[in-house]
């Protein structure tokens, strides 16, 4: 006798696959014994920090490294992307900057070129760029007001970012 449990995950609506007969209906009552239905990544956003450090374990574990952890910077771009590809997506962020990082702490610059791009230079709702002194506040509201994390955010020095505060009479 054998015994075999088969797991099968989609992210489409499988109910609505046997209505337009995508699916066969005998299949989905056969394999729907236990439905989970687990919302993305983009959606669970409390969750990233958890699987981060997860994912470093993992990686540390199978490349007989030590345990590297995350700079607050990484955090809050992890944060503010919107993961379209869920949880694979997000190990492989984690791998790529525990590799490119090389010692103990992974900063926002050793990970991928698309999520470090200036993500404080987003779009106004009708496409115009905000202003530079929007994108020095938004940094700064982001930083709950470290000037050292607003600096590395808007990836300027610290030196400068004084200089920009005082040029458009910013404070705190």
């Amino acid at each position: 006798m054998v015994d075999v449990r088969f797991i099968a995950a989609t992210n489409h609506d499988v109910e609505v696959l046997v209505e337009v007969r995508r699916l066969r209906e005998d299949l989905y009552y056969r394999l729907n014994a236990a439905t989970f239905t687990i919302p993305p990544l983009r959606d669970r956003k409390g969750d990233i920090p958890l699987l981060t450090s997860h994912f470093l374990t993992e990686f540390a574990r199978n490349n007989g490294g030590r345990l590297k952890s995350v700079d607050a910077s990484v955090n809050w771009v992890l944060a503010s992307h919107n993961w379209p590809g869920n949880g694979r997506e997000l190990k492989n962020v984690v791998n790529y900057g525990a590799t490119i990082a090389g010692g103990a702490l992974i900063r926002a610059q050793h990970l991928p070129p698309y999520l470090t791009r200036d993500k404080t230079a987003a779009t106004t709702s009708a496409g115009r760029v905000a202003s530079e002194k929007e994108r020095i506040i938004d940094a700064l509201a982001k930083s709950k007001y470290n000037k050292k994390l607003a600096a590395e955010l808007l990836r300027i020095s610290r030196r400068t970012l004084y200089n920009k505060l005082a040029k458009y009479e910013i404070s705190p």
